[in-house]
């Protein structure tokens, strides 16, 4: 029914009218996806370095590039946890996540190789967490070269990769694991930069505001001038 009332405040009201619609089948538009913004990547070439500051408070970190959404990105782990630091050794684990499937990592689907990365950050397991260190990425196509040290400005190249097909950066974040238990992972970050092969900015942030600029289901703050990734006591990731 529809009231309609006049300049007198008169009212007059309509006789009832009706009409159906519905939803055909248990899911009627298929694949559908919602009209809305969707923040454009950071960069889609297969050429650009990323230069970072990093400090291990537990167990690992999980920074992400070529990230194209939650379930397909690239991981590059630095574990010193290592069977409970046994025999001190600080690794390089790269992950790799497609369709929301981990493709490729050491021990699983693809088993790629651990690499041993001790020497060129400087620090054995134990030393490692709770310093700083510099990790700098560079990406050319399907070769991932990765350097370590104390400083940006002492780096050695700790790796030198090749994937099976070109790795555009598409955007950046990280991954750590906060279940229950003993595997949980906090790191921060500092002096994130990222550069295009001819030296151009696309992205940095060295986190001298509360401006934190990434998002999601792990607990992230600005924290002592660096952004601080996950904590002791959360679940989830």
């Amino acid at each position: 029914q529809v009231s309609v009332f006049n300049h007198k405040g008169e009212k007059t009201v309509s006789a009832p009218a009706t009409f159906e619609t519905g939803l055909l089948g248990a899911r009627p538009f298929g694949n559908a996806k919602w009209i809305s913004y969707e923040k454009a990547p950071l960069y889609t070439g297969t050429a650009y370095s990323i230069d970072l500051d990093f400090i291990i408070h537990r167990d690992n970190l999980g920074f992400c590039f070529g990230m194209q959404d939650a379930g397909s990105f690239v991981m590059w782990q630095i574990n010193p946890y290592n069977g409970q630091k046994k025999d001190g050794k600080v690794l390089l684990r790269p992950h790799f996540k497609s369709g929301g499937n981990w493709t490729a990592y050491p021990g699983g689907p693809g088993n790629v190789q651990a690499i041993d990365i001790t020497d060129a950050v400087g620090y054995t397991a134990s030393e490692l967490i709770g310093k700083t260190a510099h990790l700098r990425i560079e990406v050319d196509g399907r070769i991932v070269k990765t350097y370590l040290g104390k400083t940006a400005d002492s780096l050695t190249l700790a790796s030198t990769y090749t994937h099976s097909a070109n790795i555009p950066l598409y955007d950046i974040g990280f991954r750590h694991s906060t279940q229950s238990g003993n595997d949980h992972e906090v790191a921060s970050y500092d002096n994130i930069v990222v550069k295009d092969s001819h030296g151009k900015i696309l992205y940095e942030n060295c986190f001298t505001t509360d401006t934190v600029d990434f998002a999601g289901a792990a607990p992230i703050e600005v924290q002592n001038g660096m952004l601080r990734v996950g904590t002791d006591t959360a679940a989830g990731e």
